[in-house]
Parts: C-alpha cells; structure tokens; sequence
C-alpha cells in the first residue's frame, strides 16, 4: 500500500516532529510504502534517518505534483494549531482531499495567525467566521479584531474552526474521546480514535 504522509519532520520544533512521528514510523512503514512530504527546506539536516523508513519529498503548495499524489492508495495529513508547520499541510489537504490526523480539536489560533498575521487577510478570516458561525461569529471576529472585544482564548472556545481545518477532508483521525464525540457529531465524515503512541513522553505544552 502506497501511502502520503504531510507531517512537520525534524528539526521543527513541535510534538508532531519529534515524538508522534517518532511513535509510529517504525510500524507505518513496515507496513506501506511510505512518502513523507514536507515543505521545510531544512529538514533533519544532520539526520538522514528518516530515509531508512521512507522517502522524503519538499513542496511547495502552489506547485506541488498532482499526478504523484494521486498514484498514492491513501494521503493522510497532520494538521494542528500552529500556523508556521501546518499551514500549508492544510492548503494541499484542501485540494487533494484526504484523511486528516487532527491533532488539536479548536484550532481557531490557527486560522487567526494564518489569516491574519501570515496573509494578512482579515477579510478573509471574517469571511470565514460569518461562514461557519453566522451574524454571531462575524461580530465577535470584529469585536475581536478591532476592539478588543474578546481575547483569543474565548474565540478558541466558543468558535473553535474545526470545521474549516476539515474543509473537504474524506475522514478523520482524533486523538481524544472529546474530539471523537464532537467531530462525530458533525456528520460529516467518517472519524476513527487512535490514541497517541505509548511509548511517547508527556504532552507538551506548546499544543503544535
């Protein structure tokens, strides 16, 4: 079985680089025929280990091989809240639908930085909020961009964007009983739990 795998690699500094990979390379690519994609021009350069498990391929989002994603049986990508390792994981996933490993179940920071601070698009972060949350969530955006109204933690809770990092995904993969029920309860997709590996160290707080 031929398999995509987006994902951060080492040397980034997050969780999903250094200890989930880590976690289940060893048995995904026993398993499959293993391509990991990045978009990181500077990935492991003084560890070329993750080439006895797979092949590596960079990308650029706008200009990535369509026809070799497609020779692939599955694509899965890994996508959580911190814009600078998943943004363009989340523009591929978009595009080439998938199967999304959601790491983090609100990932409104996520968009914010993303629309706001890397694209500099407020328009497009409100166009977004009024799409998913109606009139409600378009005043709050703007109360939130343009007066303070509300800080990012209260918009992580109450307008979470879940929705939109799923946007045109085949399934889901969740890590939490919160995330299954909730993602479940969308009915839109079919949603597996796999709890992270074991033999990984406690979370750490940077929730990338």
């Amino acid at each position: 079985m031929k398999i995509n795998w987006f994902c951060p690699l080492p040397p980034a500094k997050t969780s999903i680089a250094d200890d989930y990979l880590a976690g289940i390379l060893p048995s995904l690519s026993t398993n499959s025929e293993l391509t990991l994609w990045t978009d990181q021009s500077s990935w492991a350069l003084n560890d070329r280990r993750l080439e006895n498990y797979a092949t590596v391929r960079t990308y650029d989002p706008r200009r990535i091989s369509w026809p070799e994603l497609h020779r692939a049986d599955a694509t899965f990508y890994n996508i959580g809240n911190n814009h600078l390792y998943h943004a363009s994981i989340w523009e591929v996933s978009r595009r080439h639908p998938g199967i999304v490993v959601l790491h983090d179940l609100r990932v409104h920071n996520f968009f914010d930085s993303l629309y706001r601070g890397r694209w500099r698009d407020p328009a497009g972060y409100f166009r977004e909020m009024h799409r998913y949350y109606g009139d409600e969530g378009l005043r709050a955006a703007m109360e939130f961009v343009n007066y303070g109204g509300a800080n990012i933690d209260y918009m992580t809770q109450h307008f979470p964007l879940t929705e939109l990092a799923l946007e045109n995904c085949l399934a889901v993969v969740v890590h939490t009983q919160e995330a299954f029920a909730q993602v479940e309860a969308f009915k839109q997709w079919p949603v597996a739990l796999a709890s992270l590996p074991r033999s990984l160290p406690p979370a750490r707080e940077d929730n990338v």
